[in-house]
């Protein structure tokens, strides 16, 4: 079930600070993190590009639902159930700034 592993996807992610955070000194290290990713992808039985393009696309829903949350309380939008993995994904709050 793709929410499984979308869960164990944002816990190991979690744990590799390197991965998400701009203030970890190996953020930039790029075979560092690709190793990282391979960890994963083996722990996942998945490939790299498929844990890295999922990474994305849930940080990217993150951001988005974030910038929802922010709007004015004025704004027209409809009332939708909110995004399961948004707690999850508390741990990005400071590292991911959603574009206005």
């Amino acid at each position: 079930m793709e929410s499984d592993f979308d869960e164990k996807l944002i816990e190991f992610v979690r744990e590799a600070e390197m991965l998400w955070s701009k203030k970890s000194r190996y953020y930039k290290n790029t075979p560092m993190k690709l190793r990282i990713w391979t960890e994963i992808s083996g722990k996942l039985n998945s490939t790299v590009e498929e844990c890295i393009r999922r990474w994305k696309t849930l940080r990217d829903r993150y951001t988005r639902e974030i910038k929802k949350k922010d709007m004015p309380s004025g704004s027209a939008g409809c009332s939708r159930p909110e995004w399961s993995f948004l707690a999850t994904l508390e741990f990005l709050k400071d590292s991911v700034t959603p574009r206005r």
